[in-house]
């Protein structure tokens, strides 16, 4: 074991060491006892026998401070009697008990909530006695019968009457646990008078552990690292309480508040936020005596239970009916924008209902009369909705209408992985859905009933012995059989995948281990019975595993994946067996698999696997097997993991050969996500393909049909091309030919969801030949389509307890739904003749997020709620007819006056227990703007594009929270015609003869009060063609309307003398009653030198047009320019230019970036050059900016010889014109110099940053480290900053730390003798700290020491002395070591 550890275990044993507890009587310990045991400390002094009455008030607030002054919250008021029955032992009873929310309507005001008896009465109930140690809530006891939620409230209270603290004599920091978590508490002495003193609380709520919990499908794993970060920031969260302690020792006043502001979008205090009080208050004191010792029914902690699962139903049957009848009315024409709030709202309405009121529902639905005029739509609004809700009654439904054959193939696939997400199953649930495992659909139904099976064995842990975990079990072992040899292949194979699935699985190792050893059975039957050991625990015996990988004769597919499986349960005699195995390893595939995985292991980042990498840091591993990756088998593996975020991630992939296949064999990839202590595998893709190389040489080999580019005659048929080629290698030789044949899977967060077997028989013909006339009949009959789809694709809370012991719900939900309308019709019976295709698109749809932060009180709940809704619909038809492919016409038609092509809202509401209440926001801010397309758009397509955008800036206001939290956001974009015209009709017609080519192009818009009618003709005599070498030319008449005649009149002469070839081209045209436009220009190419080009426009304008080009592709220059003139004073000039200056000892490189603009200038430029010796390399660069009322400038040198590095930076700006005072010169300047030899190590470092306007960040850093390898090593580091970092007399501001030591070790530190002291100073806080040590260990013995002195003065002293005085294993201490 590392000694660093050992040292900790010491020091940990040596912190709780002493008499900490006393006996109780034996009548106060047991069953009776809910204290087990009693501390000695007694810095409280509370009477036994006496009750003392405390009055207790709660209250929370949620808004979005900073954009609104309207908040919604709740109250508890309650008066709260604990009784002392022993000096640890102490009963809380609840009385006077009453709720109250804030009224809507005048919302500084609480009203008692309608349901304050039900609430009243729930907490009154039962009373709960509660281990108490000198101030620390170790345990609960309460009775069998008390809730959740009551409970939780009480957790609540006693945390306000928790005080952690060993005594009231000093300030103490620990970690305390109580209803929010276990945190990093900070405890404090503010005051102390005669009668009372009082006690500041803070906790440190990011380093909360044990927290935080989770409505989500997301499933994770737990892992545990030394991180300061231990819960998800999603919440800035401060917790804070005052407690007023009397002197005769009893809390006489408590006042807690916390702070819970929603991180994004926050600035400050300033964001959504929930703020929480708690006041308990001392009223009295008198005799007790109503609580009797009773048996202890049950145990619990302080920490917030979280209560997951189905709710109790509460809702009826018409709500879900009135929900479907809205949903009727509003979709009638189309997808509106409140159509994924009411399908959210349907979910949750039918998540409140049993199973008979499910079923009533659905005939309800099935009625003509239902909703007579959008029938099917409404029908399918329910359909989609069943797989959301996820209860019980959902399942059961599910189950019975895919046993009724009334849904069938892909949606009821698509049900049944819907069902893999269940957050809380129940045992109802599995024995529902085991229902369909004798019947047709029982390989449909394995893996969605396996990963049901695992979620609800992880929330309840004795799930093996539970009827309905074994039936399934039982059904999984009966369609193995004995050895997977049976007739259903298929079956087999998503038994075996099911079975990987399930944690609790150990009962089909022995039939599993006759699955994979029988030879006979198909590979992918025994990799998949090797892969079903995933998900089992290490208690199941992998032997045999170990052995089918250690056997060299297997297939090497096989054997990697026995050993993945292997390394899931890793221990010293595992990885030395597979580090033997390795050494001899002859299979090349094999190995390199081994040792890549091995290797990759040995270097991740993953949390999960510290303790496997652990384990082989004392291995040395053959590098024989690091094998070309292009051939061989590897495991892939990249990982990253911040320790100071707890936060990274990890993708690994295995690609596997067979030693039987030149291609790959099997394949997989895997992202997982860890955050916060819990590692999420978000996915994971594989599959394995076999005789995909022999249809490959059957194509593409040396005899294959295909080398020539060819089919042969008589092989057209692919079924028979592949037939008789595999059967040629097979006679050639003499082996069996593999069908081809595959398989692909999805696992998501662990579990397998689809899995899909391609079988070769699949892809056979089936006798019956493509019919291409079929074809074309079909498409000319009119096909209507309507499609529309709803999901619930996000709905997801973090619940975050208060100090109140009532939890914050943070809830995002998000819904879509579309639809989508077509009709149309495709004429092909004469493709030569006439194509006419028409149809009609209406496609609709919208989107909904929710998110809300409230806080729960069972009875009744407040907080705040913000909707985001995007929606578009539209509607259009066409037609394209195609006359003998030269005569094209095209019509459009837009049938809606109005189309709504694009919305998007967003809107804030307070919750007020039923009601939600749309919140006034920031007003005085609100921004609006509106904009449409104008007139000429108008008047040329009869369309009119407008917009419209409000929202709230708020970026002025210092108090107010970011985008999109200051108010509400609207922003539409609509097309709305002008006109009463139809559609728009365009048309395009082509002759081609001997003489001459002729375009014509005609655009109109029918039924339009506005003539838009518009022609257009091109008419080019073919006579008037030269197409040579030295010349192109080409002239026409094009005619406009039938009025309009241009002229058009090209060429290009040619001019090609040996290595310069010129072109010369001309174009002008000529219209009527204005000057002809000409374009004239020249080029010139250079072959593999430069590129020159000039063109002028001349009639365009007043001015000619010129643009200019040079590209130059030379040894010493390579690059573009580009001048651009309009007018005579506006200029534009790019150039992007390397100049190159090659010879034989350096390169020299300048690059140069310069563009310019009648107002602004940039124009980068650096020097780089290498010395080929290498000894030097220096690069230069600048870049100067200038732009109008602002400039800039950069220069940047960099100089590295063989052991120094040096970079100087230097910049100015001034963009003061905009910004004020925002102008500013600095530089930095940073020198490494690195005087290393094989057995000396000298670096150092320095660096300095100097600014005159951040006077107060200048710095300069400087670091230098020796080491001498077995002998001494030293470290110092300086750090100056401040405006006189420079000045070694009056600067303060600076750090200090050096470091340096002296050591010797033997034999790999087997024996060490170290020597060493650490000095950190920082004088402007007064701080200063000298630790000297020394340090002895062999194999039998340990010595360790060292001293601390601070404030100059104060000094503190640590040793540890440990020797091994074990005759029999004189080895103890060296396997520690």
């Amino acid at each position: 074991m590392d000694f660093k550890i050992f040292t900790v275990l010491v020091l940990i044993a040596g912190t709780y060491a002493g008499p900490v507890k006393q006996n109780l009587k034996s009548n106060l310990l047991g069953q009776t006892s809910c204290a087990k045991q009693c501390t000695a400390k007694s810095k409280f002094g509370y009477q036994d026998g006496q009750l003392y009455e405390f009055s207790y008030e709660a209250e929370t607030k949620t808004g979005v401070h900073g954009a609104s002054d309207e908040q919604a919250g709740l109250k508890i008021v309650t008066t709260a009697e604990i009784e002392v029955l022993s000096k640890c032992e102490l009963s809380l009873q609840l009385r006077n008990t009453a709720v109250y929310g804030s009224d809507p309507n005048i919302q500084s005001r609480f009203i008692q909530d309608s349901q304050t008896g039900e609430f009243k009465s729930e907490l009154e109930q039962y009373p709960l006695r509660f281990s108490f140690q000198d101030g620390i809530i170790e345990e609960l006891c309460p009775t069998l019968e008390e809730s959740s939620w009551s409970l939780n409230v009480k957790r609540g209270i006693l945390s306000a009457f928790q005080n952690s603290m060993d005594s009231f004599d000093r300030d103490q920091n620990l970690v305390e646990t109580d209803v929010i978590g276990k945190c990093r508490t900070d405890y404090k002495i503010s005051q102390t008078g005669w009668r009372s003193q009082t006690v500041k609380k803070s906790k440190d709520m990011i380093s909360c552990t044990e927290r935080h919990g989770y409505e989500s499908s997301i499933k994770s794993s737990l892992y545990n690292v030394p991180a300061n970060v231990r819960s998800l920031p999603l919440l800035k969260s401060t917790h804070e309480c005052d407690q007023e302690i009397s002197a005769d020792g009893h809390i006489q006043n408590v006042e807690c508040h916390e702070m819970h502001i929603f991180r994004p979008f926050s600035k400050g205090n300033s964001g959504a936020m929930t703020e929480v009080t708690q006041k308990l208050k001392f009223v009295s004191k008198k005799a007790g005596g109503a609580t009797r010792m009773a048996e202890v029914p049950r145990r619990a902690d302080i920490l917030f239970e979280h209560s997951m699962g189905e709710k109790e139903e509460t809702s009826n049957k018409k709500a879900a009916e009135d929900k479907l009848r809205e949903l009727c009315s509003s979709t009638e024409q189309g997808i509106q924008s409140n159509t994924p709030r009411l399908f959210s709202e349907l979910v949750y309405l039918m998540k409140k209902l049993n199973a008979n009121a499910m079923d009533a529902l659905y005939k309800e639905v099935k009625k003509a009369s239902f909703c007579p005029k959008n029938a099917e739509k409404v029908k399918k609004f329910y359909l989609d909705a069943i797989p959301m809700v996820g209860t019980g009654a959902a399942i059961r439904q599910i189950t019975q209408l895919i046993l009724n054959k009334d849904i069938t193939g892909k949606f009821a696939d698509a049900w049944l992985t819907s069902i893999t997400f269940i957050q809380h199953p129940t045992k109802d649930m599995i024995s529902e859905l085991a229902k369909l495992l004798n019947t047709a659909d029982a390989s449909r139904v394995l893996l969605s009933l396996s990963t049901l099976t695992a979620s609800y064995c992880k929330l309840n842990p004795g799930c093996d012995s539970e009827r309905e975990v074994i039936a399934v079990l039982d059904k999984l072992q009966t369609n193995l059989g004995m050895d997977c040899s049976g007739a259903d292949k298929s079956l087999t194979l998503l038994t075996l995948r099911a079975i990987g699935n399930i944690e609790q699985s150990q009962r089909f190792v022995p039939t599993l281990e006759n699955c994979f050893g029988n030879k006979q059975n198909p590979t992918e039957i025994r990799v998949a019975a090797v892969e079903a050991y995933r998900k089992m625990s290490c208690g199941a015996d992998r032997n045999n595993l170990m052995a089918l990988y250690r056997n060299n004769n297997e297939d090497s597919e096989i054997r990697v994946m026995a050993y993945l499986q292997v390394m899931k349960c890793p221990s010293d005699n595992v990885i030395q067996q597979v580090k033997d195995t390795l050494q001899a390893e002859e299979v090349n595939q094999v190995g390199s698999f081994v040792w890549t995985h091995l290797t990759n292991l040995m270097e991740t980042s993953s949390p999960l696997k510290q303790s496997l990498k652990a384990i082989l840091e004392d291995h040395d591993l053959p590098k024989k097997f690091d094998l070309d990756q292009r051939k061989f088998s590897r495991n892939y593996d990249w990982s990253y993991f911040s320790e100071s975020m707890n936060a990274g991630g990890s993708i690994e992939s295995n690609l596997v050969w067979s030693t039987e296949s030149f291609l790959p064999r099997s394949g997989m990839a895997n992202l997982t996500v860890d955050m916060f202590g819990r590692s999420v595998n978000l996915l994971e893709v594989g599959g394995r393909m076999e005789g995909l190389d022999y249809l490959l040489e059957s194509y593409f080999g040396p005899s294959g049909s295909l080398n020539d580019g060819t089919i042969s005659p008589g092989q057209n048929n692919h079924g028979d091309l592949k037939m008789k080629k595999l059967n040629k290698i097979d006679d050639a030789f003499n082996k069996k030919v593999q069908e081809l044949k595959g398989a692909m899977y999805i696992r998501v967060f662990g579990n397998e969801i689809i899995y899909q077997n391609l079988d070769g028989q699949s892809n056979k013909p089936n006798g019956k030949g493509f019919n291409i006339l079929e074809m074309f009949m079909e498409l000319k009959k009119d096909h209507d389509i309507s499609y529309t789809k709803s999901s619930m694709f996000l709905d997801s809370s973090v619940i975050v307890p208060t100090v109140i012991g009532l939890p914050l719900n943070l809830t995002i939900n998000g819904t879509a739904t579309v639809n989508f309308n077509a009709k149309g019709k495709m004429d092909l019976g004469k493709p030569s003749k006439v194509i006419l295709i028409e149809g009609e698109l209406a496609p609709s749809g919208a989107v909904e997020f929710s998110t809300v932060m409230s806080v729960d009180a069972f009875v009744t709940k407040s907080g705040m709620k913000m909707t985001s809704t995007l929606h578009t619909s539209t509607a259009f038809s066409g037609k394209v007819e195609i006359k003998e492919k030269d005569d094209i016409t095209l019509q459009f038609n837009v049938p809606q006056q109005k189309s709504e092509i694009l919305s998007v809202q967003s809107s804030f509401f307070t919750i007020h227990k039923d009601q939600e209440r749309k919140q006034k926001m920031i007003a005085n801010k609100e921004i609006k703007r509106d904009f449409c397309s104008g007139y000429t758009m108008g008047r040329v397509t009869g369309l009119e594009l407008c917009g419209k955008l409000s929202y709230v800036n708020a970026s002025e206001l210092p108090n107010a929270p970011y985008f999109p939290l200051t108010g509400p956001v609207n922003l539409v974009l609509e097309v709305e015609k002008r006109d009463t015209h139809t559609g728009y009709r365009f048309q395009l017609k082509k002759i081609n003869n001997r003489k001459q080519v002729n375009f014509k192009v005609f655009y109109d818009t029918p039924g339009g009060k506005i003539e838009r009618a518009t022609g257009f003709e091109l008419d080019v005599n073919k006579r008037n063609l030269v197409n040579n070498k030295n010349m192109k030319k080409v002239s026409g008449i094009a005619t406009v309307d039938d009025t309009s005649e241009y002229r058009l009149v090209g060429e290009i002469p040619i001019e090609d003398k040996k290595n310069v070839i010129k072109y010369k081209p001309k174009l002008e045209i000529m219209y009527p009653d204005r000057d002809p436009i000409t374009i004239i220009g020249n080029a010139e190419y250079q072959k593999r030198k430069s590129l020159t080009s000039n063109l002028q426009i001349i009639g365009v304008q007043k001015n000619p047009i010129t643009l200019e080009s040079v590209i130059k592709y030379t040894d010493k220059m390579k690059g573009i320019s580009f001048r651009f003139v309009h007018e005579k004073t506006k200029m534009y000039t790019a150039e992007v230019m390397v100049r190159t200056d090659i010879k034989k000892t350096r390169w020299l490189l300048k690059p140069k970036v310069d563009i310019k603009t009648p107002t602004t200038h940039f124009g980068p430029l650096c020097n780089l050059m290498w010395d080929l010796k290498g000894v030097r390399a220096r690069y230069k660069g600048k870049a100067n900016f200038r732009g109008p009322k602002c400039n800039m400038r950069m220069r940047l040198n960099i100089d590295k010889r063989a052991k120094m590095i040096q970079t100087t930076l230097k910049a100015d700006y001034n963009f003061a014109k905009y910004i004020k005072n925002a102008k500013d010169n600095f530089q930095f300047i940073s020198k490494v110099i690195n005087k290393s030899t094989k057995t000396y190590k000298n670096v150092n470092l320095k660096t300095n940053f100097k600014s005159g306007r951040f006077a107060d960040y200048n710095n300069q850093l400087v670091v230098n480290m020796d080491h001498r390898f077995n002998k001494l090593g030293d470290l110092e580091v300086v750090f100056d900053y401040g405006k006189n970092f420079l000045d070694k007399q009056l600067n303060k501001k600076k750090i200090a730390f050096q470091a340096s030591a002296k050591y010797s070790a033997k034999k790999n530190f087997e024996t060490a003798n170290v020597q060493y002291n650490v000095t950190m100073k920082y004088p402007a806080m007064g701080f200063s700290t000298l630790v000297v040590g020394k340090h002895f260990h062999t194999k039998k013995n340990v010595k360790s020491f060292f001293s601390v002195q601070y404030d100059n003065k104060k000094q503190l002293e640590f040793g540890i002395k440990f020797s091994d005085e074990t005759k029999n294993s004189p080895n103890t201490l060296e396997k520690w070591l």
